[in-house]
């Protein structure tokens, strides 16, 4: 990450380039091209080394880092039309809107990595329903400013037969949420609710930001009901987009293949750069003639940013 904060500022990144290439062969010509940000793979592990970010020589790490910044279109890669000495190109402006999301470090490091980060930012709800307790997920989010709200599925709140009462936040990694209200909002047809609240300060918010694209990879975090353990436990599933369909009354659902199952409504489903690009609500199912048939559902992310933005006026 020391070498992407070097690149968007254009001071800092010059000084290294004169720093670590003066010395280097052609340097009065190439000075020019590598200062307007174009670089060979060669160039790229000086660079590497240059930022205190990895000393290792060995070329396959590099090579993976380098794969993941062109795969997300924060390196661009001229091959068919350049020489290798000028092949790539750093995209600073992309670069910085990555960094200021806090995400750069979810492309180079995974989705193990994407789990662990975002643990905190996902704590389990409780609720009484009935005279029975219930379990669901939730995540927190923000609109860009410095609130914070907690949102999950309506209908972990809501219930035809019984009155509900939230009995409050928990979980195993979520650390102290407070609602900073007595009354969550609701959009019953949506199925979302959110909250404001104050949370861990390690928390680092999801954004509802993510696109959602057939067949992209997707990481679901929530809180289902495990068999014999006493307490919540975060479970994270990997999975796939499958579609974006459209329900009998006009909303648009996701399509998942991962893992859904009570406990994991309100939990949000990420992409791979860890934006989220919807949250779970339920499965549905189809009966027919030999069985049933069951999709696991979300509803899009920029949907749920609707909502809590008109909510908010």
């Amino acid at each position: 990450m020391n070498l992407l904060s070097t690149v968007v500022d254009n001071a800092e990144f010059r000084a290294m380039i004169e720093r670590e290439f003066a010395n280097t062969p052609d340097w009065g010509h190439k000075q020019h091209f590598l200062k307007a940000g174009l670089f060979s793979g060669l160039d790229f592990t000086i660079m590497v080394h240059a930022s205190g970010q990895s000393q290792s020589t060995q070329i396959q790490p590099l090579q993976f880092m380098l794969s993941k910044l062109v795969e997300w279109g924060l390196v661009t890669d001229s091959e068919l039309l350049r020489t290798d000495a000028y092949r790539y190109t750093w995209q600073s402006n992309r670069i910085d809107g990555f960094l200021k999301l806090g995400i750069a470090d979810n492309i180079l490091l995974g989705p193990s990595y994407i789990a662990e980060k975002y643990k905190k930012s996902v704590p389990a709800i409780y609720v009484r329903k009935g005279d029975q307790e219930y379990t669901g997920t939730a995540f927190l989010t923000s609109l860009g400013d410095e609130k914070r709200y907690v949102v999950t599925a309506a209908h972990n709140l809501m219930d035809d037969r019984d009155p509900v009462d939230f009995l409050g936040f928990g979980g195993e990694f979520s650390g102290s949420y407070k609602a900073l209200s007595s009354d969550w909002i609701f959009d019953a047809d949506l199925d979302a609710a959110f909250i404001p609240v104050a949370g861990p300060d390690d928390a680092v918010p999801v954004h509802l930001l993510g696109e959602a694209r057939t067949l992209a990879q997707t990481i679901s975090l929530g809180y289902p009901t495990i068999a014999t353990t006493v307490t919540s436990h975060l479970l994270a599933h990997r999975g796939e987009l499958n579609a974006v369909v459209k329900d009998r009354l006009g909303g648009r659902k996701l399509i998942v293949s991962n893992l859904v199952s009570p406990g994991s409504s309100g939990g949000p489903i990420l992409d791979e750069c860890g934006l989220c690009i919807g949250m779970v609500i339920r499965s549905l199912e189809f009966r027919h003639e030999t069985g049933i048939n069951s999709v696991n559902a979300g509803v899009p992310a920029l949907e749920v940013v609707d909502f809590m933005t008109r909510a908010l006026r």
